[in-house]
């Protein structure tokens, strides 16, 4: 995937999902959880760290839609994984990718 592609309101909010829905048994503090999203972040995209942060935030922040649907994905693709359900992580990666991929109006790798 491209920088644009992990930039999107619906990645930020997928992998914010993903992320969170998995370390929530690690009872972290807010300040630990950040950590935690901008390691993933930065380990998963090579994308900068900052870019991340910011974009979270004004996302977080306005509410945005695409930004909650893609949190909500990633919430479900994290359960489906610790669940051990990969067809239906599958079809949530598979679905989330598509909305993505179409948003940008070009394929899953650039």
């Amino acid at each position: 995937m491209t920088e644009a592609d992990w930039s999107t309101s619906r990645s930020i909010g997928f992998l914010t999902g993903a992320i969170n829905r998995t370390v929530a048994q690690d009872n972290l503090d807010e300040e630990g959880l950040f950590s935690v999203q901008l390691g993933v972040w930065e380990d998963l995209t090579s994308c900068a760290a900052d870019l991340f942060a910011t974009r979270l935030y004004l996302l977080s922040s306005e509410g945005d839609r695409d930004m909650l649907e893609g949190y909500a994905a990633g919430t479900c693709f994290a359960n489906a994984l610790l669940l051990d359900q990969e067809d239906v992580a599958h079809a949530t990666w598979d679905a989330n990718v598509m909305c993505i991929s179409s948003m940008n109006g070009q394929g899953l790798l650039g």
